[in-house]
């Protein structure tokens, strides 16, 4: 959802994501290479707090310390692995109305009980 409703708004907020995107998953790679384990083992969400956290973090920190700081945020976005299931089932349903999905009217649970598929 954008907020801006000028053109040179959006286009500053569309930007913005866009670099933020590119750091999330440069991160990430980062993290990955350094302890050599799979970029896509890696939680996008979990990096994205852990990111926004150390952000402040180092928003603060004398500069001899944000070197170790750094090493550390790599530490915990590799240590944010996702757990292999196989069989999940997960609907490409959104809370929110959006263009590409309908509207998921029950919670997921719900829906998981009502479309199991027979393994």
């Amino acid at each position: 959802m954008l907020r801006s409703k000028t053109a040179e708004g959006i286009s500053k907020e569309i930007y913005a994501r866009i670099i933020a995107g590119n750091l999330i998953h440069w991160l990430i790679l980062k993290a990955a290479d350094k302890h050599k384990i799979p970029a896509k083992q890696i939680s996008t969400s979990a990096a994205t707090r852990l990111i926004s956290h150390y952000s402040i973090r180092m928003g603060d920190t004398p500069k001899k310390r944000l070197s170790k700081l750094y090493e550390e945020l790599l530490d915990k976005i590799a240590l944010s692995i996702i757990p292999f299931r196989p069989n999940r089932l997960e609907p490409h349903l959104k809370k929110r109305d959006q263009k590409h999905y309908s509207i998921l009217h029950t919670s997921r649970k719900q829906w998981r009980l009502e479309n199991a598929i027979d393994a």
